[in-house]
């Protein structure tokens, strides 16, 4: 797998490495493209997938936003990216449409930007969906962390490991070891 520069139909490329070039992305309808039992993939299955993918890091978000920017800013906002999502896509379908008679093997993002500006664009195109799915990544673990720490907050005393085991003078005036906050121990 990598991000190879040239357009040579041998090498292995991360948006159709493991694709048939003969056959279709996904099979019709009603058949099993072949494969006993059914194939691993399916229009259903792809749009769970891309669902849980990108819809599942904006809904997270979403009360947080909205508890920013208020109902009115918030709703305009949540339509204004919708809207140009919704344009985005019908674009990219259109572009497929158009070039369906030039390039019929069109089955991905990359293959789709290999037959708009070359191998550059395929190159970009796998570079900018690595980049998002890193960016899905960070934003997760950001929320689980954020999540984490107002479930389990840390106290100054057991932040630090040295806080632990510094000496710690007593009322009394002798020496002893703190342990979470303890009270002293007397001799």
């Amino acid at each position: 797998m990598g991000f190879g520069m040239g357009n040579n139909n041998n090498g292995a490329s991360s948006s159709s490495s493991r694709l048939d070039p003969a056959a279709p992305l996904l099979p019709r309808h009603g058949s099993s493209g072949g494969r006993e039992g059914g194939g691993l993939s399916s229009q259903p299955k792809t749009f769970a997938n891309v669902f849980i993918a990108v819809v599942g890091a904006g809904v997270l978000g979403l009360p947080y936003t909205f508890s920013r920017t208020g109902w009115a800013a918030g709703s305009l906002l949540l339509f204004s990216v919708a809207a140009l999502t919704f344009y985005c896509m019908m674009l990219l379908v259109a572009c497929r449409r158009r070039l369906a008679d030039e390039h019929p093997k069109i089955a991905s993002f990359g293959d789709l930007g290999d037959a708009v500006f070359g191998a550059h664009g395929r190159f970009a195109v796998d570079v900018m969906l690595v980049l998002s799915q890193f960016s899905f990544c960070v934003g997760y673990l950001i929320f689980i962390s954020n999540t984490m720490a107002h479930l389990y907050p840390i106290t100054a005393a057991a932040s630090s490991s040295s806080a632990l085991l510094s000496p710690r003078r007593s009322s009394s005036g002798r020496c002893c070891l703190s342990s979470w906050g303890s009270t002293p121990s007397r001799r």
